[in-house]
């Protein structure tokens, strides 16, 4: 186990919570490997019934921590590891639930549309701001939950979305107040504990299922071929933004790109 992803039982719900809050839980490669062992040693784990995923602090995640700097290596394969490690979650046999307070941003966003069910505080928001600031989203799961023009309005503005908002377009099951918000997440998923494992795997299966025979995962492989392109170390798009970043410094980038693109 590594001190940046803590795993806790609470009874039939295993919790595993992103633990980086001073980079507001941006995930690095080994916290996504170590979540994808978590979640396939809870399928074969009896005592476990559902996995909640949560974010410690004020954030579930903000994205990929981008603070080591780019890769030197090629980047499809190491983008295809990060999708095949995401879909661990869709593949899990057991139920995984999103808890998230306060930003769910780029691969946070991501991680938590991969969820089985997504509860949000009255302060989460949710996007994928990639493009606005460097390359877009690696992983485009959006068309297939929110459909092509909303997908497209959320992946080319890069504009963030309230937690009320995302509720209207289905991204999230229900908005919690922010009071006691982890404790009542649990106290939703808990009935899902009473029923009987190998139901909740066949049904999981049988939509998820349906998702693959249309497509789904392939879609998100090809997806990520496309844009890999984009993150190649000498990627003029990447190279242009680090341009940018070091003429004006990168608070100061931020600003111009948002000034450019709108809130």
């Amino acid at each position: 186990m590594i001190d940046t992803l803590l795993a806790e039982q609470h009874g039939p719900i295993l919790v595993l919570t992103l633990n980086k809050p001073q980079k507001l839980n941006a995930i690095d490669a080994d916290m996504l490997i170590e979540l994808a062992l978590q979640i396939e040693a809870a399928d074969m784990d009896d005592t476990i019934a559902v996995t909640v995923i949560r974010g410690a602090g004020r954030a579930f995640s903000t994205g990929f921590d981008m603070s080591a700097g780019g890769s030197t290596e090629p980047a499809g394969p190491r983008l295809r590891a990060n999708l095949e490690r995401f879909l661990t979650i869709w593949r899990a046999r057991k139920p995984v639930v999103a808890a998230v307070d306060g930003y769910a941003l780029g691969a946070g966003f991501i991680l938590a549309n991969l969820c089985d069910f997504v509860y949000a505080s009255e302060r989460a928001t949710f996007g994928e701001p990639e493009i606005r600031y460097w390359n877009p989203a690696s992983i485009t799961i959006l068309p297939w939950l929110v459909g092509v023009r909303r997908a497209k309005q959320l992946l080319f503005f890069g504009r963030p979305l309230d937690a009320r908002t995302a509720l209207d377009w289905g991204l999230v099951n229900d908005v919690l107040p922010d009071a006691n918000f982890f404790e009542t997440v649990l106290d939703a998923a808990r009935p899902l504990t009473h029923l009987h494992p190998d139901g909740v795997a066949a049904l999981k299966r049988s939509i998820n299922g349906g998702f693959d025979i249309a497509g789904f995962v392939d879609a998100l492989r090809a997806g990520v071929d496309a844009i890999a392109p984009l993150y190649e170390p000498d990627a003029p798009a990447k190279n242009a933004a680090r341009a940018e970043v070091e003429r004006l410094g990168f608070k100061a980038y931020i600003r111009h790109r948002d000034s450019l693109l709108g809130n």
